[in-house]
């Protein structure tokens, strides 16, 4: 029989009835007597639990006018499934992938007809849980919205609701060009005042004078003159552009300034009669300025149009700020804009890692004088230094991110901005500012390195002579070979010493557990504790802390598995800080896809993994993967806190006896003025789920839901506005993809 049928509800298509040309594609023909079309279920089961891809459906209807393609989701479970509707019977079936080996993979293909109400509540939960513009709606309440939506479209309200619940499917990084993201994003002036409540110039009650620092070293005529006039036509006009031509060997470039400032009193130009460098260059730049603020740009890059306008908004909301900057991307030879940096707000960490803020940033003039200005000893990487000292004066509550793209870096052949590698002296320049940042700030430095990408830096702070007690929590219930792997792995492979585990025996019957729990508690840095109640992930580990003797306490998983050595080490030298607070690991699936890199609000409705399923060796998005920096929450599968601060946040939350517990309990330590952290220095595998199993019965449904229901209720706006993410960055997968 070629197919399984149930009652023509169901076919389940076997690897015998594939026909495969190409390891990437199998093509299936579906028995012209299954009168399969309307609303339909296609289910994909993969043979290896762990597998994460990309997956492409094309249905070809026996009508082939209407062919129907579409993409899958791809889940670390074994299985992806998706709601989809055809016109006419369907007589073949196409599944492709890019990353290819699909012939290998898939272990069954099945199609499911489904009554229409199910298919569209099934539509609406997605739709509500993963499309930002529907959040908090009720099923009832969506649909009203989009008959009401399709009637102003002239269109079927079913064919918009599918419309829709397409582009939840959407990678917008492998599917959307930045350009057309642009077109789509960025509208005219009066339409962004509008639309962001910004005030229009006319209504500014400050306005400040703001002073463009330029220097030019035998610029390119053609970009300096895009560069110049880019701050002639700010709309916003109270600025003065201060440039300090630094020994041109070309007196053309002299020249052809002077003519620029001839026609505009606010160009003031000076010539150093020997080139000095950026760091002198800029310094003379602001002696000769007047203005509140210092706003610095290079000679061949653009500042957008409203860029000042958008600056002066910010002073006038926020009056005392020191330090402003906004998000950036790159334009090539030919004028294309390319690769945007959507940044966090205020992120120290991630400064520490990198110098992330970077351009368009403007500074109060007080402070630049304040902090010394540019140092000469630091060239290459002068403004990396100057923010480190900015931001250490200022404090951050005096400092501001602009989520908009107003700084345009020219990446040229010889350019950092197109190879962070053809300058390496910038990254041992930065190296000694960092270092020299160091020095006067804590008295303890950091040991400070190179990170393993240009301009990266990783830092460690030493605890020999004072290591801490840590005491790791580990609930388990009948999981010897998961849990007998886990505490293996710890003890034979972590180099820190003072720490004990504590075993939460929940209620075990299996006698190879028990067994193994009884030969566990003879061992000197294993104890074994009794939870014989109803598993609450948050009641166990918050019953195991009062038992703890460590000083710092860490959650772990049954099913986590060590892979470097220093991971406890790394966890704890954060933790020990002043004012960090909940710290997490780098956690891998099997198959060395990113399970775990800390934790964005707001995806999928609470929150979501960055970077999930990216593969292990990737840098993530601009290098984050790879750079220890401040989250909003981390996952408790491997969470590091004090003791004192643990119970100071009140423990985890037993309204939330499986989901979200983490994340709840990071919300509340970040609320007592605490910073999270993630490191990429400690590594572990999760064997995610094998502990606990996916949400796939009715009863686990519903707890889930009442947990979202919890963590919508009490956290509310904070959940859709995460501080380290960005509101350009979808909330609809874990990949920074545009919105």
């Amino acid at each position: 029989m070629r197919f399984l049928l149930n009652k023509f509800t169901r076919i389940s298509i076997e690897p015998e009835c594939f026909s495969i040309a190409h390891e990437d594609s199998i093509t299936v023909e579906v028995d012209s007597l299954v009168p399969f079309f309307g609303w339909i279920m296609v289910e994909v089961e993969f043979k290896n639990p762990n597998v994460s891809l990309d997956l492409n459906v094309c249905f070809l209807p026996k009508d082939s006018r209407f062919p129907r393609g579409f993409n899958m989701p791809y889940k670390s479970n074994g299985r992806s499934k998706r709601v989809c509707f055809s016109h006419s019977r369907i007589q073949t079936i196409e599944l492709s992938s890019i990353e290819g080996r699909l012939s290998e993979l898939v272990k069954r293909v099945e199609i499911v007809r489904l009554l229409p109400s199910f298919a569209i509540n099934r539509i609406a939960s997605r739709l509500i849980n993963l499309d930002f513009n529907f959040r908090g709606f009720s099923k009832n309440r969506l649909i009203i919205d989009i008959k009401n939506q399709s009637n102003k479209k002239s269109l079927a309200w079913k064919h918009l609701l599918l419309e829709r619940y397409d582009k939840t499917f959407i990678k917008t990084r492998a599917d959307r060009q930045y350009n057309d993201w642009i077109k789509n994003n960025e509208v005219v002036y009066k339409e962004v005042i509008e639309s962001y409540d910004y005030l229009p110039i006319e209504k500014l009650i400050i306005r400040p004078k703001i002073s463009i620092i330029l220097t030019v070293y035998n610029s390119d005529i053609n970009y300096l003159k895009q560069c110049l006039d880019s701050v002639i036509n700010q709309t916003y006009s109270n600025w003065e552009l201060c440039v300090v031509d630094d020994g041109s060997d070309n007196m053309e470039v002299f020249s052809f300034i002077n003519n620029y400032a001839g026609k505009d009193s606010r160009i003031i130009l000076h010539r150093n009669e020997k080139n000095l460098g950026f760091a002198l260059a800029s310094n003379k730049a602001v002696e000769i300025s007047s203005g509140d603020f210092v706003g610095f740009l290079d000679h061949d890059d653009l500042i957008a149009k409203d860029c000042l306008i958008f600056c002066v908004n910010a002073i006038n909301k926020f009056p005392s700020l020191g330090l402003i900057y906004t998000d950036e991307d790159k334009i090539d030879e030919m004028g294309t804009r390319y690769e945007p940096h959507f940044k966090p707000n205020w992120n120290y960490d991630l400064l520490l890692s990198q110098n992330y803020i970077s351009h368009f940033s403007m500074i109060r003039s007080d402070h630049f004088t304040e902090v010394g200005g540019f140092r000469a000893t630091v060239d290459g990487a002068q403004d990396y230094d100057l923010i480190l000292r900015i931001t250490a004066h200022i404090g951050y509550k005096a400092i501001h991110h602009i989520p908009r793209v107003l700084y345009h870096w020219r990446a040229i052949k010889g350019s950092t901005a197109l190879d962070p590698g053809e300058k390496e002296f910038t990254t041992e320049s930065g190296l000694t500012a960092l270092k020299d940042f160091f020095e006067p700030q804590v008295s303890e430095c950091p040991k400070v390195s190179i990170g393993s990408i240009p301009n990266t830096y990783k830092y460690y702070w030493p605890i020999e002579g004072r290591a801490p007690f840590v005491s790791l929590l580990i609930p388990t219930r009948d999981n010897f070979k998961v849990l007998k792997n886990c505490i293996e792995s710890i003890i034979n492979k972590t180099d820190y010493l003072p720490y004990e585990i504590i075993i939460i025996n929940n209620g075990s019957v299996c006698q190879e557990t028990r067994n193994y729990l009884n030969l566990a508690s003879s061992h000197s840095k294993l104890k074994v504790l009794d939870w014989n109640r109803p598993f609450n992930y948050s009641a166990i580990n918050n019953f195991a802390a009062r038992h703890a003797r460590g000083s710092i306490l860490g959650l772990i998983n049954d099913d986590v598995e060590v892979i470097n050595k220093d991971w406890l080490r790394e966890m704890v030298s954060h933790v020990e800080r002043k004012n960090i607070g909940c710290v997490g690991a780098k956690l891998y699936y099997p198959n060395n896809t990113v399970q775990h890199a800390g934790v964005i609000l707001g995806i999928g409705g609470v929150a979501g993994h960055g970077h999930k399923y990216f593969n292990r060796n990737d840098n993530g998005y601009f290098g984050r993967l790879r750079l220890v920096h401040n989250v909003s929450a981390v996952t408790g599968a491997c969470l590091l806190v004090k003791k004192i601060i643990y119970h100071e946040a009140g423990g985890l939350e037993t309204a939330l006896p499986v989901a979200f517990n983490d994340v709840d309990f990071c919300l509340k330590v970040a609320s007592l003025g605490y910073r999270n952290l993630w490191t990429p220095y400690a590594e572990l595998y999760h064997h995610e789920s094998i502990s606990r199993g996916p949400d796939d019965s009715v009863r686990k449904k519903i707890r889930a839901s009442k947990e979202v229901d919890y963590m919508r209720k009490k956290w509310g706006e904070v959940l859709d506005s995460d501080p380290y993410y960005n509101p350009n960055l979808t909330l609809t997968y874990e990949d920074f993809s545009l919105c």
